[in-house]
């Protein structure tokens, strides 16, 4: 004997049934418990979004990450993301009586302007190491494009470059990757230090490297 829908009359011979309602207005249900909107932090300067604690590049990979970290009871992929529009089209897969339902859902991404802590950084000109590159000049861009491409890899950056007599001085943004950059590819360098500040009591200082190429 088939069933019919309490909402909508509809037959369990036309359509599939969780519980007492039609696979139409279970999905209907479901669908407004789901967000319209998501908002998610965009950074300002450099354009990239907030995914947990990192700030990432916008795609629909990273925003199908942020409705996934969002709709945690959920099963989500992204089918479809414009980035004109900020409208993405979600599979969302869930459970209804052990049953697996699937629906689609249109969410708008509301972007909310903040700056992240690389770009605040680099805007007030942080930095906790200098490289003193001096010798030829084509050895010296080669290294300095090195460095370049070895931070912005690792999530760091330079922060200035000054010229100087005989080269050019490169500020950083992290002495610990400056360090692992020296000794992964067995740099030769005088080192020297710079008291920076004082904090909770402990001395902290910046570190400068004399590299002659």
């Amino acid at each position: 004997m088939p069933k019919y829908c309490p909402i909508c009359n509809r037959s369990s011979d036309e359509f599939k049934f969780y519980g007492e309602f039609c696979e139409v207005c279970t999905k209907e249900r479901v669908s407004k418990e789901l967000p319209n909107t998501v908002r998610v932090d965009k950074c300002r300067v450099c354009k990239r979004i907030r995914l947990g604690n990192s700030f990432v590049e916008e795609s629909k990979a990273s925003i199908e990450d942020v409705l996934r970290h969002e709709l945690t009871h959920y099963e989500v992929s992204v089918k479809e993301y414009n980035e004109n529009t900020n409208v993405a089209i979600a599979e969302i897969v869930t459970q209804i009586g052990g049953e697996r339902l699937v629906l689609e859902k249109r969410i708008n991404i509301k972007y909310n302007k903040t700056i992240c802590r690389q770009c605040s950084r680099k805007l007030g000109g942080y930095f906790e190491a200098v490289f003193q590159l001096r010798g030829n000049a084509e050895k010296v861009e080669r290294f300095k494009e090195s460095v370049r491409n070895f931070f912005e890899a690792n999530g760091e950056f330079i922060t200035r470059e000054e010229k100087a007599n005989g080269g050019v001085d490169i500020y950083l943004s992290s002495k610990k990757l400056a360090a692992n950059y020296l000794s992964m590819f067995r740099v030769e360098f005088v080192r020297s230090f710079t008291l920076h500040t004082v904090k909770n009591g402990k001395k902290l200082y910046r570190n400068t490297y004399s590299i002659h190429l």
